[in-house]
């Protein structure tokens, strides 16, 4: 299965930049890869290893569900992904380290796709690439949110949301 990772330095400590990952339902506040995102968890439950969402994508991309499969209070996160097109199975995964007074976060996800060998093919050449795009987009918003960057004059929601994590 090909395994990509991307990193970002955040400037904020590791418990800020955990309160808004281990904040489940809000990943939509600051994911430009999510649309709407609801915590299915049973009522009452703490964040942790069993923490559920329902995450909507952007236009056809439909909707996949997430579970946490990890949980490292301060350290790491890992969640188990169904639902998302064109995937067989995905992971991700969070994990966060002090960078003096800021925060190093490596997001890494490791996916297999539908269609055999040919799918296969489509993981290792476009998949990656895909992945890594969607990745680089995640953790600019993560960053920018955490950061409390604020939307660029005149932007709506929907316009943020579309922007590369280069753009912000």
């Amino acid at each position: 299965m090909p395994v990509v990772s991307r990193q970002v330095t955040i400037e904020a400590p590791r418990e800020a930049v955990w309160a808004t990952l281990a904040d489940i339902g809000s990943v939509s506040q600051w994911n430009p890869v999510v649309t709407h995102s609801v915590e299915t968890s049973d009522e009452g439950r703490e964040a942790g290893i069993g923490s559920a969402r329902h995450c909507d994508l952007p236009g056809s991309m439909g909707a996949i569900e997430e579970v946490v499969t990890d949980w490292d209070e301060l350290t790491s996160m890992e969640y188990e992904v169904s639902g998302a097109k064109m995937m067989r199975s995905m992971r991700a995964r969070f994990d966060l380290e002090n960078a003096g007074d800021a925060t190093r976060v490596t997001m890494t996800s490791e996916f297999s796709m539908i269609l055999g060998p040919i799918g296969a093919l489509m993981a290792a050449t476009m998949g990656r690439r895909m992945m890594g795009q969607n990745m680089d987009r995640t953790l600019g918003g993560l960053k920018a949110h955490v950061e409390g960057a604020r939307r660029p004059e005149g932007r709506t929601a929907s316009e943020e949301r579309g922007a590369t994590a280069l753009e912000r």
